[in-house]
């Protein structure tokens, strides 16, 4: 699910079709019938709805679909180099970056960036933990990747990891910390610091909530 000028866009993978909630209006399917993909990634970037990788059956893809809301249309964006699904992609106003994910035998550690300049996507440095479904997020000019799963086979193994890229140094680094969530459902940057939900244990149980993440102090708080 994805957010772009004050509407909301879900992309089911189940019924493989792509629906947009205004909450004037109510559902609306979207023009073009459905996407055809499961495992996707979605972004809302420079304007455009971007639904990126994904799956067809068994087969990975490396293509990008770009939704434009005022003509409700869709048109094929430049796609990635490497084919995959189940992926994170983290973006700012400048660039977006497609990170991890998988084919249909491996995990992978390849990240990508886009650079709207150019019209293309390149390789960065690969990330340190191969991994699907990790979330990730863009502060202060650096992506932080956040959990994932490490198991081509199941999905309740997951990592704790957080790693940093920095885009000068080309380099991904991984951050110590005493405190992470069992599992990570989603992470976005808003207002300086960067919102992670997922399972957490609390006082001696399980708990899904929304924790803050300081990027400066390393230091999780509890999100009012």
């Amino acid at each position: 699910m994805c957010a772009s000028y004050g509407k909301l866009y879900f992309n089911n993978a189940f019924q493989q079709s792509v629906e947009r909630y205004d909450p004037v209006v109510s559902v609306t399917p979207l023009s073009g019938g459905s996407v055809p993909l499961r495992s996707v990634a979605v972004v809302n970037f420079q304007g455009f709805l971007y639904v990126i990788g994904g799956r067809i059956g068994d087969e990975q893809v490396n293509c990008v679909h770009r939704y434009n809301p005022d003509t409700n249309l869709w048109q094929e964006a430049t796609p990635m180099n490497i084919s995959r699904s189940s992926l994170s992609v983290a973006n700012d106003k400048d660039t977006m970056y497609a990170i991890g994910g998988q084919t249909k035998d491996q995990l992978l550690d390849v990240a990508e960036r886009f650079d709207p300049k150019t019209n293309s996507w390149r390789r960065v440095a690969s990330i340190l933990e191969k991994k699907r479904y990790p979330h990730a997020a863009i502060l202060k000019g650096k992506v932080f990747l956040f959990g994932g799963c490490t198991s081509l086979r199941a999905l309740n193994v997951t990592s704790r990891k957080i790693e940093m890229y920095d885009p000068i140094t080309n380099i991904w680094t991984a951050i110590q910390r005493t405190s992470a969530p069992k599992r990570f459902l989603g992470a976005t940057s808003f207002k300086g610091a960067v919102y992670v939900t997922g399972l957490w244990n609390q006082e001696s149980s399980n708990v899904y909530c929304l924790r803050v993440y300081d990027v400066d102090k390393n230091e999780w708080t509890h999100s009012s």
